[in-house]
């Protein structure tokens, strides 16, 4: 039987799924590969079942969803403990009753030496954000938005428009029809630095988006001041120096932190921490608040 991972897994995983596969003569789909690995990464560095929080990029119907369909080509999945948070282990793969009965403190997933080593190394690093969703109020740029003849999204009326301002960054605009407008900016391959020059590259960023809004909609609306918009969310991110040993190759997240392996457009290697940020303040006030911890001003 010739099994293809389309997407390679590490080399220890891969052997325990080609064994699998061939005694059961299955196959898994990417996504099935995806979900096991992160599964027995979570075993291999831990020695702990798995749950639904190890799978950030889930949402809990896709995650029960890939249990059951990989379970339906065989029982590779036992739910170990139940409850309103399950945990999960992968038969076959040896998990110390030790280690899986000390489950204290928020960061029991560095418990491995390699992971300790990478957050150490990523700690140190400057912090930067990306991942960005803003949100503002405007006046006039719904009504101006229709009247050029673009049809907003048939279910919840909204405009959806993919921003053409900036090359740097990967952004589309949600406009509602009570003026309301969420900014949603992608810059995970180049995050924006937690700095001065930073937040101004920021601020300058929404200057051009609303120059671009205002040529979408063939006339000046009004908004509010750059450093008024609101960060509904971010991701806060430290990324390491890079790193070459290829046997550095995991995605564990537990609550708000996610600490993960990234290879970059131009194939560099980083480990990189990131914390989930709700802050619900404008762009002035957290800039404020997180240049402070960071130490640029004095007490």
């Amino acid at each position: 039987m010739t099994l293809n991972f389309s997407n390679p897994l590490n080399s220890d995983c891969h052997t325990f799924v080609s064994n699998y596969c061939k005694r059961y003569s299955i196959n898994f789909t990417p996504k099935e590969l995806q979900f096991i690995e992160v599964a027995y990464d979570k075993h291999n560095l831990t020695g702990e079942y798995f749950s639904y929080s190890d799978f950030p990029y889930l949402t809990r119907n896709n995650f029960s969803q890939l249990i059951h369909r990989i379970n339906n080509k065989t029982e590779l999945i036992t739910k170990q403990i139940p409850g309103k948070s399950p945990m999960f282990s992968l038969n076959g793969v040896y998990l110390d009753q030790t280690v899986r009965e000390k489950r204290t403190g928020v960061n029991g997933f560095f418990i491995n030496q390699k992971i300790e080593q990478l957050y150490s190394l990523a700690m140190k690093q400057p912090p930067f954000i990306h991942d960005i969703k803003l949100s503002s109020i405007t006046s006039q740029l719904y009504e101006k938005l229709l009247q050029t003849g673009l049809t907003p999204h048939p279910n919840n009326k909204q405009f959806i428009i993919t921003i053409h301002a900036n090359p740097r960054f990967t952004s589309k605009a949600q406009i509602s029809s009570n003026g309301r407008m969420d900014l949603h900016v992608g810059c995970s391959q180049q995050p924006i630095s937690c700095s001065i020059d930073g937040f101004s590259e920021l601020t300058e960023y929404i200057g051009e988006v609303k120059h671009f809004l205002t040529f979408q909609a063939q006339s000046m609306f009004i908004s509010e001041p750059a450093h008024n918009w609101v960060f509904e969310y971010y991701h806060f991110n430290r990324d390491s120096e890079p790193i070459v040993d290829s046997s550095y190759k995991f995605s564990l997240g537990q609550h708000e932190n996610y600490c993960y392996i990234k290879e970059f457009d131009n194939g560099i290697v980083k480990a990189r921490f990131e914390e989930k940020k709700t802050p619900k303040k404008s762009i002035q006030d957290e800039e404020y608040d997180i240049l402070k911890s960071n130490g640029f001003f004095c007490p």
